[in-house]
């Protein structure tokens, strides 16, 4: 699996993607309010049509996606907490 990091974010959302045996796995989240979406849709079915993966690996997958979903959405309200509260005391 190889993992590259061309994060494109901003207020709506960012977009990273992953390359599991030459397949490019796209995720996009959208943030909404506290809580974010991804195209999880999509994204189990171009997993799902990888040759040769087995169980364990997609669920590493899976766990890699729903982790990293969340690390960048914890950036993205740190960020915005402090762009909202820059200047206050």
């Amino acid at each position: 699996m190889f993992i590259y990091g061309c994060e494109c974010g901003n207020t709506f959302g960012c977009t990273y993607f992953l390359q599991i045996r030459n397949v490019e796995l796209t995720v996009m989240l959208t943030w909404e309010g506290d809580f974010f979406v991804y195209n999880e849709k999509e994204v189990n079915e171009t997993i799902e049509k990888i040759p040769g993966l087995t169980d364990t690996f997609k669920v590493a997958i899976y766990q890699y996606i729903e982790k990293t979903n969340q690390l960048f959405f914890l950036s993205y309200k740190e960020k915005n907490y402090e762009r909202l509260n820059f200047g206050k005391t």
